[in-house]
């Protein structure tokens, strides 16, 4: 085992003790662990919020991943570990876990133009961002946004660019995280992997109530068996298609990382939807500036500009010298987002989209997943709260004494959940 991988399983056992209290709600999962048979499984089974009987439980993966014995931590895929445990702390609600759990893979480069940006930082100006989008997205087809998947700040932003992106005359939206079949919204693991998280799935549901018709690009459910090149080939040519079936089509993309990267031929997404349609996607970066950025070198770039910039609202951050760093000219635009607060253990960036509402929710046990499902008459109680993804949850304990839900008008299932995953309290609300 390389060094770095050891020292990291190191910090890992010790690191969270000092990091977050005994009191952490993570304590109450681990604590449940008693079936030592999970060393012997994948950590991808690991993961697996599917039940066999088709149900989700939130919490299980969570426990099998915590509760993983000192033994068995020294033979996993590192990268594979943290970042799973990370998607599955952010499809809880706790994204300042999931950051943290996601430092620890492999997946987080250093940027090293950052470091040199940071020498000129009084380079940098600020560009109003809903402008921007307007002029682009009348004289285009296509706008592509891009996501870190374990911090869903893109899906409620891109979310609440939807009515206006409508105007626009955008139709549909194109989604990465869909792999299955797109009628089947009330069985999210027919979707696949990433619509279980709540506001990935609220992206979807809100799409629909907008009139938007939702696509899949990604080439089947074996995309990670293809190499890069051929998985942005294909999913290039999905989207193509979309565009030659629809002469007038508009579509907004949501993409994971570099997808969306143009000038770079022959290898991503975007560059190559180029070459092969001529048309010239609008690329919008969303992941590389805002307090939950994954490279330690940009984040320190993101402090210094926002300490020097009054940033209240998202912008486009332009560089007024001309230069030639890597990741910032694959992009068109770039955009910086307010360092939020939190707010009841939820990030202030809850209210990117202005059509939420708050619900506020207190603790009533000493451990607790607060959940909201929809309830839209069609189906039964039992079916909802076991088959269905909430439209927002959170895990905390009584020593935080409550939190918030975010959530679009209209009744709810309000669910409590024990460590087991059994339900301890229910009732019925009306969002208006």
């Amino acid at each position: 085992m390389e060094l770095k991988h050891l020292l990291w399983i190191i910090f890992c056992l010790t690191a969270p003790l000092r990091v977050f209290s005994q009191n952490d709600y993570t304590k109450y999962l681990k604590d449940k662990a008693h079936d030592k048979s999970i060393d012997t499984l994948p950590v991808l089974n690991l993961s697996s919020l599917v039940q066999k009987d088709g149900s989700l439980n939130y919490l299980k993966p969570l426990e099998n991943l915590l509760s993983l014995s000192t033994e068995r931590l020294k033979s996993v895929d590192v990268q594979n570990y943290y970042s799973n445990l990370a998607n599955l702390f952010s499809f809880v609600g706790d994204v300042k876990r999931s950051a943290f759990e996601f430092s620890k893979s492999d997946s987080v480069k250093q940027d090293y133009w950052a470091k040199y940006v940071l020498k000129d930082t009084d380079a940098f100006k600020l560009v109003d961002f809903e402008s921007t989008l307007k002029n682009s997205a009348l004289n285009n087809r296509v706008v592509m946004f891009n996501e870190a998947h374990h911090i869903p700040i893109s899906r409620i932003f891109v979310a609440s660019l939807l009515p206006n992106l409508k105007k626009y005359g955008y139709k549909y939206l194109a989604l990465e995280a869909l792999n299955g079949n797109i009628d089947s919204l009330n069985k999210a693991y027919l979707l696949g992997y990433y619509t279980s998280e709540p506001q990935m799935f609220n992206l979807i549901m809100y799409a629909k109530q907008l009139g938007f018709k939702i696509i899949k690009y990604e080439p089947d459910f074996f995309s990670y068996k293809h190499t890069p090149d051929a998985r942005d080939s294909i999913q290039a040519e999905n989207i193509y298609n979309v565009l030659k079936k629809d002469a007038g089509a508009k579509i907004a993309v949501l993409a994971g990382y570099g997808h969306i990267q143009e000038r770079i031929p022959n290898h991503t997404m975007a560059s190559i939807l180029q070459q092969i349609s001529n048309i010239d996607p609008v690329t919008i970066n969303l992941i590389a500036f805002n307090q939950y950025t994954n490279s330690p070198d940009t984040k320190k770039l993101f402090d210094v500009i926002s300490s020097k910039l009054n940033i209240d609202i998202p912008y486009i951050l332009q560089y007024k010298k001309d230069f030639n760093f890597y990741n910032l000219k694959t992009y068109d635009y770039n955009v910086i987002f307010p360092s939020f607060d939190e707010k009841n253990l939820r990030p202030g960036w809850m209210h990117l989209n202005p059509a939420y509402n708050i619900l506020k929710c207190k603790a009533v046990a000493p451990f607790q997943l607060v959940q909201a499902y929809r309830d839209n008459g069609a189906r039964s109680y039992d079916e909802i709260i076991k088959f269905d993804v909430p439209a927002d949850q959170k895990c905390f304990t009584i020593k935080d004494k409550q939190t918030n839900l975010y959530l679009f008008r209209g009744n709810y299932f309000i669910v409590y959940r024990n460590a087991d995953y059994e339900v301890m309290k229910f009732y019925k609300r009306r969002i208006k």
